[in-house]
């Protein structure tokens, strides 16, 4: 068993009452169900007002540094002693590691065949004085550096210095990213720790507890401790030796543990979680003017930063390069070579663009104009130059999504993308490319993408396994990860009324009635059926879960109120024959895997051996399931002969009288 998920205790509106907690199954959100294997795309669904946002805003929570003490409380008078607090859960076999974040501190606890560490930092106190150190030797730095180039360097590195100072009193590191850049645009690129500081600061969120990021869990607190180190006793002074001393306690429990589990798992145990906010783009941000005096790559907004230099990869130095020589007029038509090498690279993302949007019609494509004193990006459609004030709300909304979000940020395995109200700006067949999109990002890149909908047309019938359905229980909600119903109303059989509850539609709004449905036994059967549909191209037949065969009359009752005609396949065993024979006597369709080979007692028996081993498929597990199907669609396995063969004769069995 591997997974990743968020637990919740006195939450907002989750797991208001303390001893919800001790079952772990309604308080918890699963993120993924593999650590190995994070590429996922998670899909909130439930009525309006019942608590999609605050899930959204417990991720957002694993930026910050404490929870709040009056917004993250139940806003229910009897609860306002409660002490809310989330925690990041990674759980595979016999390795455990939490990170808990509360109104007062946060914390790992880690294990690993017996071996426990835990640390508690208090971080309103600890934090401050962290950042008071860093800035002590920042400071003795940028003095040593001032010597070498006091007109140039100092000023800026001062202005560096103040910003982390602004930091500490909680106020905003930037009010501008393009204001921001011109205070380090003259740093000395060769300087590598000065260097990374533009970088990464760049993207700081303005709060105090993003100072203590960069300077601890970044790395930095290593170059600060060789600076400590290689420094005299007086720099440091007596009033900093216990501050040197907590920071060592720090250092020495935190990062173990960061090291330990990114050593094994090859990515950060605390995701950096990314929250798509309505459009914000400004136009202007498609131009940045060059400036003789300053080097071209310097004047570059984020919007071409990204774009240029970080999506295509064109070297800084090689453009800077090419500007000197067509200033010369050494090398005429540098800049014509440069305009091109661009934008054949931007042919790929104008496809990519149009895939989604556009259902791969080229309507649309995007070009940079490069002359000696600008960067201009541009948009056709149609072969006309169109302005993007004047598109859609639709357009534009994807457009920022698309240029101002996916590109510009520096996204990492194992981090988090969150989307509320996913496509309500976009038209039906452009929520159903926006999410394929979504799931083939996540699954190239290994991130988790989150998103909270009302649209039935982000919902695909073969990937239920993404939804997560939040249903209001009195006061508080529960959270059904695997959308089958047996885990919060043993007396309902109909997974698709979860379903239809949640999104407030008819059921034919789902589900096309012109479709071949046939409803399969359990959630890992689902997970197969649809991962072998898309393989085998059999794509008039749609499958459907119910939770079990036991009590064959009620289910069948139900599945007569869902469809008209409704199919049934089975597993070969006691039980799924019993209930084929009941199916029979309500005149029912219901096919048995055991007429489609005598030895198919359960759906796991049409793997090959070697296939059950590598998945882990006789555990009949939900996670091992959904990774196999994830798998399968973003071709990293090659089924083998057997296997395949198998499901074709389960597909030929229900498919022969459709």
């Amino acid at each position: 068993m591997s997974e990743r998920y968020l637990k919740y205790k006195q939450y907002r509106n989750i797991a208001i009452d303390v001893s919800d907690t001790k079952d772990e199954k309604k308080v918890k959100l699963i993120l993924n169900t593999s650590i190995r294997n994070l590429g996922e795309l998670v899909v909130l669904i439930g009525p309006n007002n019942v608590g999609k946002s605050n899930i959204l805003r417990s991720l957002n929570s694993l930026n910050q540094a404490t929870l709040s003490t009056k917004l993250d409380k139940p806003s229910f008078y009897e609860y306002d002693k409660a002490e809310p607090e989330i925690c990041l859960v990674y759980n595979e076999n016999k390795y455990k590691c939490s990170y808990f974040i509360n109104e007062k501190t946060n914390y790992y606890e880690h294990n690993l065949n017996g071996e426990n560490i835990e640390t508690k930092i208090t971080v309103p106190q600890l934090v401050e004085k962290i950042i008071e150190f860093g800035i002590l030797i920042l400071n003795h730095y940028l003095e040593e550096l001032s010597h070498e180039n006091r007109n140039h360097d100092y000023q800026y590195g001062r202005n560096i210095s103040q910003l982390i100072i602004n930091a500490q009193n909680a106020i905003s590191f930037f009010q501008n990213i393009s204001d921001f850049n011109k205070y380090i645009l003259h740093i000395d690129e060769n300087d590598n720790v000065m260097f990374d500081l533009k970088g990464e600061m760049s993207t700081a969120v303005p709060t105090t507890y993003e100072a203590y990021l960069y300077l601890v869990k970044s790395g930095k607190y290593q170059w600060i401790k060789e600076k400590v180190d290689s420094s005299d006793e007086h720099i440091i002074g007596d009033e900093y030796i216990s501050i040197r001393k907590m920071f060592a306690n720090l250092i020495s429990a935190d990062v173990h543990i960061s090291n330990i589990f990114t050593e094994k798992y090859g990515f950060n145990i605390v995701p950096k979680v990314y929250e798509f906010i309505e459009p914000n783009f400004n136009i202007n941000n498609l131009t940045s003017r060059i400036d003789n005096d300053i080097l071209p790559t310097n004047c570059f907004n984020i919007f071409f930063k990204n774009i240029i230099l970080d999506k295509f990869k064109i070297d800084k130095d090689k453009i800077n390069s090419i500007y000197e020589k067509e200033k010369s007029g050494s090398y005429p038509g540098s800049l014509r070579k440069l305009e091109a090498e661009i934008n054949e690279k931007l042919i790929e993302v104008s496809k990519d663009f149009n895939a989604i949007y556009n259902k791969n019609k080229s309507k649309y494509k995007f070009s940079i104009e490069v002359s000696e004193s600008k960067f201009s990006f541009a948009i056709t459609s149609d072969n006309e130059v169109i302005s993007l004030a004047r598109q859609s709300e639709g357009f534009k909304w994807f457009f920022s999504f698309y240029f101002d979000f996916l590109i510009t940020n520096n996204i990492k395995k194992g981090d988090i993308i969150l989307i509320d109200e996913a496509g309500s700006k976009l038209h039906p067949q452009g929520c159903v490319e926006l999410r394929k999109f979504l799931k083939k990002f996540a699954l190239d890149n290994e991130v988790t993408i989150v998103i909270a909908t009302h649209s039935p047309f982000m919902i695909s019938n073969d990937h239920l396994d993404e939804l997560r359905i939040i249903k209001q229980n009195k006061n508080s909600l529960d959270i059904i990860n695997r959308f089958t119903v047996d885990e919060f109303d043993s007396s309902d059989s109909n997974v698709t009324k979860n379903i239809l509850d949640a999104l407030t539609v008819q059921k034919h709004v789902i589900f096309n009635p012109e479709n071949t449905i046939i409803f399969v036994e359990g959630i890992t059967d689902y997970c197969y059926l649809t991962a072998f549909k898309k393989l085998l191209n059999q794509d008039n037949v749609y499958f459907l879960p119910f939770q079990g065969v036991a009590g064959p009359e009620k289910i069948l009752s139900e599945l007569s109120n869902i469809m008209k005609n409704p199919v049934c396949l089975v597993d070969g065993d006691e039980a799924g024959s019993e209930f084929a024979s009941k199916a029979k006597e309500k005149d029912i369709k219901c096919y048995s895997l055991k007429e489609a080979g005598s030895t198919f007692k359960d759906i796991e028996d049409l793997f090959s051996k070697e296939m059950r081993e590598k998945f882990k498929l006789d555990s009949k597990k939900f996670n091992n399931a959904v990774q196999f199907k994830n798998a399968v669609e973003n071709e990293n396995i090659k089924v083998d002969e057997k296997t395949r063969k198998n499901f074709e004769k389960v597909f030929s069995l229900i498919t022969r009288e459709s």
